[in-house]
């Protein structure tokens, strides 16, 4: 893979969205930045064949996007259970050594 390769150029996109969120000084326009870069991540990691690394982007970014809508503790509960069964039912690693798509809940896997 060259360094211009259509997945490096949407990683590229998305590392421009993240540090461009993290300067900002208003809230909403962090969670928006923040959801957006986890849209490009998750066609970034798609890309590069990592489906739960994409998932685990995408199930961000939505908690992002709901999160400049809604603030609810019940909605941060449901977004921890879904990152929570992603991790549970997503493939061992892949023969790359793909790592599962939430790596900090790996250990979380003793539930099953």
């Amino acid at each position: 893979m060259g360094l211009f390769s259509p997945a490096q150029l949407v990683g590229y996109i998305a590392l421009v969205l993240g540090i461009t969120a993290f300067l900002q000084k208003s809230d909403d326009r962090l969670k928006f930045f923040n959801a957006t870069q986890g849209l490009f991540y998750a066609l970034h990691f798609v890309l590069l064949g990592n489906l739960p690394a994409s998932t685990s982007s995408l199930t961000s970014s939505l908690r992002s996007f709901l999160a400049l809508r809604y603030r609810s503790w019940v909605l941060g509960t449901v977004m921890l259970c879904a990152n929570v069964g992603l991790v549970r039912h997503s493939p061992e690693p892949g023969p790359a050594g793909c790592p599962s798509s939430v790596p900090a809940l790996r250990p979380l896997r003793f539930l099953r």
